[in-house]
């Protein structure tokens, strides 16, 4: 009875304990993506590269000890678009090209740090991720018939148009890495955030402000 007292006393310490540092905490973050995404890398096409875009984060995390912490998440690197466009009078053709690209991520790994009970800190992440990757693409094309008998001048044959479009996606697994420094005050925090990501053989990167709750 005394051993089963005890072990009770022990486990509802134990729990109290873990309930008073902070476990379990919530991350949200919002900032830049540079995608790295070059169109040559996609279709087979000119060489040129796609915008970068705005993204956001959200991740749950489980803190091991004030040094070591479980997360998971989801990621959205938002939308990136690119335009290519060449004309020449010397051979009458046109080319304008339209590609888009949309990239989620899902997230699993760990967080090391300094110690997170300081007002300061900084650390390392890294894990594993499935990525999706949805890709549009619109190119439209102008082509003459026949020579011009003038220099710059229009063909006599007149001009065709035609257009292709198509839309596919991707997927996959890899790693992710980033560094993070932040600040606490009471159960919040707010940190600046770097992370790369392998994906579909590029290399995007999330730029971020962070804002986390500790439970």
């Amino acid at each position: 009875m005394k051993k089963t007292t005890f072990f009770l006393f022990a486990l509802f310490a134990t729990s109290n304990t873990i309930a008073q540092e902070d476990n379990y905490y919530l991350r949200i973050s919002y900032g830049s993506v540079d995608t790295d995404i070059e169109a040559q890398e996609v279709i087979d096409s000119y060489d040129y590269s796609l915008s970068d875009s705005e993204g956001w984060s959200f991740s749950a995390g489980y803190r091991i000890n004030r040094f070591l912490a479980l997360e998971g998440g989801f990621s959205d690197l938002g939308k990136s678009s690119g335009m290519y466009h060449y004309s020449s009078t010397d051979t009458n053709f046109s080319i304008t090209e339209n590609l888009s690209s949309e990239i989620k991520l899902k997230t699993l790994g760990l967080s090391i740090s300094t110690d997170t009970k300081k007002a300061l800190y900084t650390g390392l992440r890294f894990g594993y991720q499935r990525w999706d990757v949805k890709y549009k693409f619109k190119g439209e094309y102008l082509e003459y018939l026949a020579a011009p008998t003038v220099i710059g001048a229009p063909g006599t044959g007149g001009p065709v148009e035609y257009s292709e479009s198509s839309k596919w996606r991707n997927d996959g697994y890899d790693w992710y890495y980033g560094i993070a420094a932040g600040w606490n005050y009471q159960n919040w925090a707010i940190s600046l955030e770097h992370t790369i990501y392998n994906v579909d053989n590029e290399t995007p990167s999330f730029s971020a402000l962070a804002l986390s709750y500790n439970f």
